[in-house]
This record gives C-alpha cells, structure tokens and sequence, in this order.
C-alpha cells in the first residue's frame, strides 16, 4: 500500500561534524542526515578507539563537533577536543550507563570528569537519563536517534493471521535478554506460537510452540507477523524493534517505561491476548513524535 506522504523540510547545517558510532548505526545515521548535513561524516568506534592520541587529535583538528554515541572511552576524545577547540558531545546510549553504574570509583570519575568538559552530554531515553543522574552526571539531555521514512509506513494496518509472541534473544546472552520468562509464558498459553529471533536454540529447551530463527538481518517481516513484542532485557537504551513493533501497531511488553508498552508479566500477556485490537494507540503516538522531520529538528537544535 502506499506510504504516508512526508515532506522533510530543507534545512542545512555546514558545521564540520564526525560522528563515532557502531557499524549497524552509522548508515542508518548517514540516511537520515545527509541532506541536512552535508559536512558530516562518520567513523566506527572499533577504529577511533585504535587511534593514538597524535593521530585522535590530528583527525579532531579537522572538525567542529566530535558527536561520539557509545561512550565508553570519551576520556581520551575530551583531550583531544581540549587541545584543538573541538567541541565534545557525549552520546549515552545503554551499556555505557551500565559501565559508569557498575564501575569502579576510578571510573566513575572519569565519566564525571568527561561530563563536566563536554559541550553537551546526552542520553538516547529517559531511563539512562535517570540512572545517569544517579550517579552524579547531572542535567543530560534527551536525544533519541530514532526516524521513520514515509514511505515503510502504511496507511491501514490490519491484525495479523495468528496472535504470535516475538522476542530477540542473542546467542549466549538468554539471562540478560530473559530467555526464562520465554519458557513462563510458551508454558502458560500452549496455544499460542513464540518466535525467537538471534538465537538457533541449539542449547535451548525444545518446546513445540517456540521457534528458534537464528540470526536474521531483516526483521521487518517477523513484525508483520507478529500481535506481541517482548523486550525484557535487565537493561536497555533504545531498543528500535521496540520503536518498529509500535510503528507497526503491535503490542509491547517491555522491561522500561516507555509510552504505550506494557510490563513483562504473564496478566499483561493474557489480557493482551485476549484483545482482538491492534496497538494503534502506539502506532499514533509513534507517527505523531518520530518522523524523519522531527529527527533532523532535533539534531539541528545541537550545533550552534
């Protein structure tokens, strides 16, 4: 069906900025900013972090704003953004909170030592915001690096042929992704089929009613299928397959607080099952906050 007509305004920005993030972000990142930011350009942070600080500092030189997502070793970048009048943001965005909550005191001041020298320290949701202030990196700003295209939404959704239960589960990572609660649930509603995305269950139980995919690289089409997401991690960020299933207007159970997701528990899973709607209320919320235009509005209002 036709996509959702949205026109993103042309804006320009001609600050020379380079972004440090993880391969899967960075296409994702240089699609929704190229057009805006046509002096940008991005690095994966396995490579930033193998520069010395001679060959850092040289490459810093070059650019207005170093804009680091994942910052887990943003010690050394404030030293050379220091040395050549760089400026510095810090982009929090999930297991680099967990580093400043469980580390050392070494390494908790460091992280305060980077978040008082940064021109803007920021975090991808609301709950990293509070676990940050927590532990005394105070007044971050909420940034969520999240955008739809038009054109991969439909104007009409409509439920889905049976009232499947999704969730990803990475290989060897079943506690922290609570692989258990899984095993709860396909337990408690034998009707009902889970699939399991990222994990061939090799060294899994084997239940009828649980399917094992292994890794995919487009989860697009197990969304479709889908009536329910659950995204029950110990810790989390800014999950997009959380942001996708709304979109999409399915269903969420999820271990965060997040607008129009429900939490894990076994009555929230039956009382959705027992629903023949979709989550439009989610899918609306979503259209209305994460268009493409809105993205760009927000990364406009970082660089002066």
């Amino acid at each position: 069906m036709a996509g959702i007509e949205i026109n993103t305004p042309k804006f320009r920005n001609n600050r020379k900025i380079l972004f440090v993030s993880y391969v899967p972000f960075m296409s994702y990142l240089y699609n929704g900013l190229k057009d805006s930011f046509p002096k940008f350009n991005i690095i994966p942070f396995e490579v930033w972090n193998k520069l010395g600080l001679i060959s850092r500092t040289s490459l810093t030189r070059k650019y207005d704003y170093i804009h680091s997502f994942w910052a887990r070793n943003s010690y050394n970048d404030i030293i050379s953004c220091r040395l050549t009048g760089t400026r510095f943001i810090n982009h929090y965005i999930g297991s680099d909170v967990m580093r400043v909550q469980n580390g050392s005191d070494k390494v908790k001041r460091k992280a305060e030592y980077v978040h008082k020298r940064s021109f803007k320290t920021l975090a991808v949701s609301q709950h990293l915001i509070g676990e940050l202030d927590q532990n005394n990196i105070t007044d971050v700003k909420l940034l969520e690096p999240f955008y739809y295209e038009g054109t991969e939404i439909k104007k009409n959704i409509s439920m889905p042929a049976e009232k499947t239960i999704l969730t990803y589960i990475p290989e060897g990572k079943e506690d922290f992704y609570g692989y258990e609660f899984i095993l709860e649930a396909a337990a408690a509603f034998p009707g009902h089929k889970f699939t399991v995305l990222g994990n061939s269950g090799n060294n899994l139980a084997k239940k009828e009613n649980i399917r094992y995919t292994g890794w995919v690289d487009n989860v697009d089409g197990y969304i479709d299928e889908c009536f329910v997401y659950i995204r029950n991690t110990k810790h989390d960020g800014l999950p997009n397959m959380v942001l996708k299933s709304l979109l999409k207007g399915k269903h969420i159970l999820y271990s965060q607080t997040f607008m129009h997701t429900n939490k894990v528990t076994l009555d929230n899973l039956a009382d959705i099952l027992g629903s023949d709607r979709l989550n439009t209320d989610g899918r609306d919320y979503m259209l209305k906050n994460y268009s493409k235009d809105s993205f760009i509005k927000k990364f406009a209002g970082l660089y002066e």
